[in-house]
């Protein structure tokens, strides 16, 4: 049987994106990003600390603080510029279509609420469900992202959790409507090392099972290499190499990429376990 092709369901296209400020001219954060991501696969997008990996995906969501200006470019989705939507248009794609999930899990959950009665809400604010459905589904949700004690979680506040376990919440949050396009700023930047490599084993995981798309935001090419088949370098606002992840290790790659290598390099040996990365030609 011959499997359909894959169609473009994120097309970047030369992104200029600049920053005011108030005591000089501005600053140009993304400087003619072209970035394409297929339906089903999982792109990582890698870079050190102010390359402009978070601003390219607050673009994308249309999340730009004031001070951020797109100049000139396009971000199609499915065709559509989501760029030039309006607010309202936006907020239908964000959470239904395309989701988030930040840095700090335990910030970006409302600290009065349990974990659960977050979700339900959700559920009952995107889809006709109601407060028993609701329930049934954010359990399910607690589930597939490997929760223990999914009950017990439901009830729990942000407090009560630890990272990893907040980590997950905000992923069973983002899979709530059924998107189709995942976006993972940094989601283990704040968890420590058997709880990243955890993390990044249910991402992988998910994709495979369900087929999502995802976009992997990290400093780290071994986190990368576990989740994505294509890796983007970016640095500086630019995106300086582009591959598959099985060449990353090949001799012409950017300096830039060797930098980063190095601190794949560096990583403890105990992070992946058994599950090595499987990138052709490594030389570790």
């Amino acid at each position: 049987m011959i499997s359909s092709p894959k169609h473009k369901l994120l097309e970047i296209c030369d992104l200029v994106v600049d920053f005011e400020d108030t005591h000089s001219p501005s600053h140009r954060i993304l400087d003619g990003i072209d970035l394409t991501l297929q339906q089903g696969d999982a792109l990582s997008l890698v870079g050190e600390s102010g390359s402009g990996k978070t601003v390219l995906a607050l673009t994308i969501l249309g999340l730009l603080p004031e001070t951020g200006h797109v100049r000139t470019g396009k971000a199609l989705w499915n065709g559509v510029d989501l760029l030039r939507l309006n607010e309202n248009e936006r907020r239908k794609i964000r959470g239904s279509q395309i989701a988030m999930i930040f840095q700090d899990p335990q910030a970006s959950l409302n600290p009065v609420h349990p974990v659960g009665k977050q979700i339900a809400w959700l559920l009952r604010l995107h889809r006709d469900v109601s407060r028993v459905e609701a329930t049934l589904e954010a359990l399910q949700l607690f589930e597939s992202v490997k929760l223990k004690d999914p009950e017990r979680c439901f009830y729990s506040y942000p407090r009560e959790l630890s990272g990893g376990m907040c980590q997950r919440v905000m992923i069973a949050m983002a899979l709530a409507c059924r998107p189709k396009l995942l976006i993972a700023d940094e989601p283990t930047s704040a968890l420590d090392v058997t709880t990243a490599a955890g993390i990044v084993n249910l991402i992988g995981d998910l994709r495979q099972s369900s087929g999502l798309s995802i976009l992997f935001i990290t400093h780290d090419l071994g986190l990368a290499a576990k989740v994505s088949q294509h890796v983007a370098i970016i640095d500086k606002g630019v995106i300086v190499d582009q591959r598959p992840i099985s060449e990353v290790f090949s001799t012409s790659i950017h300096p830039i990429t060797r930098r980063l290598l190095a601190s794949y390099e560096a990583l403890s040996p105990n992070f992946f376990g058994t599950d090595q990365p499987n990138i052709t030609g490594a030389n570790l």
